[in-house]
């Protein structure tokens, strides 16, 4: 069995045919393989509408998927992601394989939209973690801080 057809599993049967219909047509337009090691695809859909893949593996398995259509935010996998399953099974194929360094863009925008307890959380859980960390949002926030102390007093 190939790698492209353990993926197989994931999907519907009509998911997957539409996903390699997509593939097929090179809606696909995108795809990067950053640093973290997490695959972004940008999948072209109809009516020129365009959706945002990403994929991580782990040992071979999908670790992650995520895309930003209606679809799958019902928590299904989708034919956009199915498409890029196999654009990177192509690009594997091909041995043709640049890793993309995260882009600040990226990562503010990927902030922008992250709900504010749930980034307050992940950066207290990282300075827990990391005591260099810490201090770094320390000093940089602690004159903020120290403002809303006096004004609450």
């Amino acid at each position: 069995m190939s790698r492209i057809d353990a993926f197989r599993r994931y999907f519907s049967p009509l998911i997957w045919d539409r996903g390699a219909l997509y593939h097929t047509e090179e809606r696909v337009r995108t795809l990067e393989l950053h640093a973290s090691g997490m695959w972004h695809a940008h999948v072209l859909a109809q009516q020129q509408k365009a959706y945002d893949v990403a994929l991580a593996f782990n040992e071979g398995e999908i670790h992650f998927m995520a895309c930003t259509c209606t679809y799958s935010k019902r928590k299904l996998p989708c034919k956009h992601m199915a498409a890029a399953l196999m654009a990177i099974d192509a690009m594997l194929e091909s041995e043709e394989i640049e890793v993309v360094s995260t882009k600040a863009a990226e990562l503010e925008r990927v902030l922008m939209n992250v709900q504010h307890e749930r980034l307050v959380g992940f950066v207290a859980e990282a300075a827990r973690e990391d005591k260099e960390f810490a201090l770094r949002v320390w000093s940089e926030f602690v004159d903020e801080m120290s403002s809303i102390i006096m004004l609450q007093n």
